[in-house]
């Protein structure tokens, strides 16, 4: 866990870094995340942190429930009311933005270093699942600050790259973001089997099975597709690098783009690629 709140730390520093050195017109400019500017992505991260922190000192005292002003919503309206939200700070903060950001993240960076080791299966409330263990929180951060600082210099450079530091963190995290963003429909007459070979330093296979309603991960090893009266299972082996694996997943880029810059290459019909980002859809 320690190696998890420097990693925290590494790219909130990272981040402010980058933030700090931008002029006003360039903070103003669109990020990769549709109706943001560069600074409302900011925003974004340090709400998130004032709320993690929120949690984290109130799941200490022995509450994981949702704070006094929560108000359930589905998952479209808490989008759009969050998205709005952090617009409403950035106008309000104003040049203190940067100031802000410190403040949030050294306020967290105390509560992370007040857990001891028999705290982080502590519950803590999240918008979305509910309670969850605080080492699970802290993942969490490491992928919201991961893929916003690659979201905010996609407004500034024409190839980003994810944090090297991330890499790891984020594909320990894959299987937990794919069940959170999946999108059931309806049962498919065959299943379709996503197969992504990823290339060295972080060789691995992740394998997955969609069926329309549902879908599983399972090892490479352990996946024959599954049999289907009258019509043949549908699979596709996609190799690439984690980075570019990681950045569609999110949905940041699709699987043209991967393909256009030599990122990914596929067997089979890649076509059916556009459907995976369909069901498989960011919050």
């Amino acid at each position: 866990m320690k190696d998890q709140i420097n990693l925290a730390n590494t790219l909130a520093h990272h981040i402010r870094q980058t933030a700090s050195a931008l002029t006003p017109g360039q903070l103003a400019q669109p990020s990769a995340c549709e109706g943001w500017q560069i600074q409302d992505v900011l925003s974004h991260l340090i709400g998130g942190a004032e709320r993690q922190t929120d949690s984290m000192r109130r799941g200490r005292n022995g509450d994981s429930g949702p704070p006094p002003d929560f108000t359930p919503m589905d998952s479209s309206a808490m989008s759009a009311a969050n998205a709005q939200r952090d617009i409403q700070r950035r106008q309000r903060l104003g040049p203190a933005l940067i100031t802000a950001f410190d403040t949030a993240y050294n306020a967290l960076r105390q509560e992370l270093d007040a857990l001891g080791p028999n705290d982080w299966q502590t519950p803590c409330w999240h918008l979305r699942r509910g309670p969850i263990p605080a080492s699970d929180y802290l993942e969490l951060r490491i992928q919201e600050l991961a893929i916003h600082d690659w979201d905010m210099r996609r407004g500034l450079e024409n190839n980003p790259q994810l944090h090297p530091a991330s890499i790891a963190t984020l594909l320990e995290a894959a299987p937990k973001w794919l069940r959170m963003c999946f999108r059931p429909a309806e049962k498919l007459t065959a299943p379709q089997t996503y197969e992504f070979d990823l290339a060295p330093p972080h060789a691995a296979t992740i394998t997955v099975r969609v069926t329309g309603d549902t879908f599983d991960l399972p090892a490479s090893t352990d996946a024959p597709d599954l049999p289907a009266p009258n019509n043949a299972p549908e699979r596709w082996t996609i190799c690439a690098e984690a980075p570019a694996f990681l950045l569609y997943i999110y949905g940041r880029i699709t699987a043209q783009d991967a393909l256009t810059a030599n990122q990914f290459a596929i067997t089979g019909n890649p076509a059916p690629l556009d459907h995976f980002q369909t069901r498989f859809r960011g919050v």
